[in-house]
């Protein structure tokens, strides 16, 4: 029988252990943290005592990504409409309604490396549409921050801006919190949070002064009303 082979990965919804037998999955676990690994914390409160956990947390469906990845509907290959013919006709009104056939990767790059030849050409660079999603899956290519402006900037291109319909939560959220854009606190601010208080201070910024991201990391000019500290 062969041997079980215990891999690490960072999920979308958190790192775990990949138990890999014959080249597929056995298991997903979360992380079991070892005596080396440090972090731990304990907050007293009540004459209870709360410890941080000796493994890492995961999201829901992290723990099901053994399943999405031996889903029988998962697509393995690019898929094309069964009537479009990129050099000839494309039958633009049944978007829709035709149904799709695999092709193969190579067909699929040299499609698009053609659509975009020709859009530059034929309309500018300007009529190609990009723009990153909130989650970045923990890739490269496609994180914002990363190459993806790097490789649209010399393609040229138009970026569509969107909401940041889930950083906003972290953004402003870190400030109200921590004082700072980064969401990290400081030793001192950690051990005040972890003594018992029967009146926390709001010190850091207040949702009646909300500023742009490029201001974010800069102190709030004033306090929310009737806050002190």
């Amino acid at each position: 029988m062969a041997t079980v082979e215990r891999l690490t990965n960072c999920t979308t919804g958190g790192p775990v252990f990949v138990d890999v037998r014959d080249g597929r999955i056995v298991r997903l676990t979360p992380i079991e943290l070892s005596d080396d690994d440090k972090g731990d914390w304990t907050i007293e409160a009540r004459g209870r005592s709360f410890t941080s956990p000796r493994k890492t947390t995961l999201s829901p469906h992290a723990m099901a990504h053994k399943s999405m990845i031996y889903s029988p509907q998962r697509l393995l290959t690019p898929l094309k409409r069964t009537d479009f013919d990129p050099k000839g006709k494309r039958n633009i009104h049944n978007r829709g309604v035709s149904g799709y056939e695999p092709i193969s990767w190579e067909q699929a790059l040299d499609m698009v490396t053609d659509e975009v030849e020709r859009v530059k050409t034929e309309v500018g660079p300007a009529a190609i549409l990009s723009t990153p999603g909130s989650h970045h899956m923990w890739g490269n290519i496609g994180y914002r921050h990363s190459t993806y402006f790097r490789f649209m900037n010399l393609l040229g291109f138009t970026y569509g801006e969107h909401n940041p319909d889930s950083w906003e939560g972290w953004h402003w959220g870190a400030m109200h919190m921590w004082g700072t854009v980064s969401g990290s606190a400081s030793r001192s601010s950690t051990t005040c949070s972890k003594t018992p208080s029967s009146t926390p201070t709001w010190w850091s910024s207040g949702p009646p002064t909300p500023r742009p991201p490029a201001a974010a990391s800069t102190p709030p000019s004033r306090a929310p009303p009737g806050a002190s500290g």
